[in-house]
């Protein structure tokens, strides 16, 4: 266990800027604390824009937009990049929706939105940030 919350927030801020990963389960950091202050100190990381809250549980790395001040994701892909590192940090299974197959096969069409096809049997929580949010297609 943590001795204080900012011990713990310094932790996790930590553990956040050496990872590779863009997406974090806020049990990612259960073993750092009691549930309670973990979820405080996500609270904290979340109003001071280093995480923001794409899901349930489900977090992505954030920093600030140097022109509007306000959270942005972290990541050179966009909402496309952490909606699809969500989905593998939840193991959902899931395949690239129509349009963006058709890009990868050379279509001159770029996709608009970020939609994908869920394998048979998952069940799909709600990836969502801002005014994106991760699309499913029937299969």
């Amino acid at each position: 266990m943590v001795a204080n919350e900012s011990t713990l927030i310094l932790r996790i801020r930590r553990t956040i800027a050496s990872s590779g990963e863009l997406v974090f389960l806020e049990s990612d950091f259960s073993g750092y604390g009691s549930d309670e202050q973990v979820g405080r100190a996500v609270a904290r990381l979340i109003s001071e824009g280093a995480l923001v809250q794409i899901g349930e549980g489900l977090l992505a790395k954030a920093r600030r937009n140097r022109i509007t001040g306000q959270p942005m994701l972290d990541a050179n892909g966009g909402f496309d990049e952490v909606a699809k590192a969500g989905l593998k940090k939840l193991g959902i299974a899931w395949e690239p929706g129509d349009a963006e197959a058709a890009y990868q096969n050379r279509a001159t069409q770029i996709p608009a939105k970020t939609v994908v096809r869920i394998k048979a049997g998952e069940t799909m929580p709600r990836i969502a940030y801002g005014r994106f949010q991760l699309l499913i297609e029937p299969l």
